[in-house]
């Protein structure tokens, strides 16, 4: 399950390997989705998980939000649940690597397009989709391409790009210090 992801086409059918997902293309682009929100929708998708006599595995998105399921205020989850907590240990230079192939296959897969959907010059990128790592760095170059020729565009569109890479390469570190505090400090039992 993550519950972060609002487009599909993130995770291709093929990168599932036939293991059914939940709640992915489960939220409309504009709703500003809290970890109170993941947390209702995470517990359902589990029970029902669950009655079909499987074991739910919650994978990817926000550790935020994966803490709020987890350390819920009534303890709820662990009373019910055992839990196995993986990360898996990459070098940084592989995870950077990582992560710049991977925004590059995204922007292959049509991730310009889809973005230019959700761009508002008015736009609140503090809401919604839009405040999601890959839209607030394409406002730039949706607001300059109808006046620049086609060299300029594809400079500023190849600025956009790497700094998505660069946000993405930053949250990946925030989410391993994040990671790191919840064994350190909550004793989360986290196996690299």
């Amino acid at each position: 399950m993550d519950g972060t992801r609002h487009n599909d086409q993130q995770d291709p059918e093929e990168e599932r390997c036939g293991v059914p997902h939940h709640l992915l293309g489960e939220i409309s682009p504009y709703t500003d989705f809290t970890a109170t929100d993941f947390v209702d929708m995470a517990s359902h998708a589990m029970d029902s998980v669950l009655s079909g006599g499987r074991v739910p595995i919650i994978a990817g998105g926000s550790n935020s939000y994966i803490e709020a399921l987890v350390d819920d205020e009534d303890f709820q989850f662990r009373s019910r649940y055992k839990c196995c907590f993986l990360c898996e240990h990459v070098a940084m230079p592989v995870l950077h690597r990582y992560v710049s192939e991977r925004v590059d296959k995204m922007v292959e897969m049509g991730m310009v397009d889809e973005v230019r959907t959700f761009f508002d010059a008015n736009a609140n990128y503090a809401v919604g989709i839009r405040k999601a790592i890959g839209v607030p760095e394409f406002d730039r170059y949706f607001r300059a391409e109808p006046y620049l020729d086609k060299q300029q565009r594809g400079k500023l569109l190849q600025e956009a790009i790497q700094e998505i890479k660069r946000n993405t390469c930053k949250l990946a570190c925030r989410q391993l210090e994040k990671i790191h505090r919840l064994r350190n400090k909550k004793n989360w039992k986290v196996h690299t």
